[in-house]
């Protein structure tokens, strides 16, 4: 069984992230205001994230000095270093999705007009990935912070 729950917590954010984009792509054609969703995500995402760095980076300095039972187990049992790879995971496509936030611009006026669609579910694809990573290692924070007497 706990198997099972380590695929999930490790695999869920791209399973997730995967299904919520199939989805997108199969009713792009009918949304009418698909164009201005897509903009606004991609100005929230760049907003989001850039907070979201601030507030993980702050993390990868405190994190170590955790003192709670749940932390201490968690150190004990050798499962620290994945909760490490997490946070980086959470940093690193927060990154990625600011950069291509910020040249989205750019990548709309060189993409063919056949492809925007591609490239716009590909855009939600990332943002939801993203926020899914966040999500997940923002989760785990909160458990090993919360420690029931």
């Amino acid at each position: 069984m706990s198997n099972i729950k380590y695929y999930h917590e490790r695999f869920h954010p791209l399973f997730y992230s995967f299904i919520a984009t199939c989805v997108f792509f199969y009713f792009y054609e009918k949304i009418e205001t698909v164009d201005i969703i897509i903009s606004k995500l991609i100005d929230s995402s760049f907003v989001i994230n850039g907070v979201l760095i601030g507030f993980l980076l702050t993390i990868t300095t405190l994190i170590s000095t955790i003192t709670s039972r749940r932390m201490k187990f968690v150190k004990d049992s050798g499962t620290f270093p994945r909760i490490i790879k997490y946070l980086h995971y959470a940093i690193y496509f927060c990154i990625i999705s600011i950069s291509l936030s910020m040249a989205t611009p750019i990548l709309n006026l060189i993409i063919p007009n056949d492809c925007t669609m591609y490239f716009n579910c590909f855009m939600f694809g990332v943002i939801i990935f993203t926020w899914l990573l966040n999500i997940r290692f923002t989760i785990i924070f909160i458990k090993l912070l919360v420690d029931k007497e």
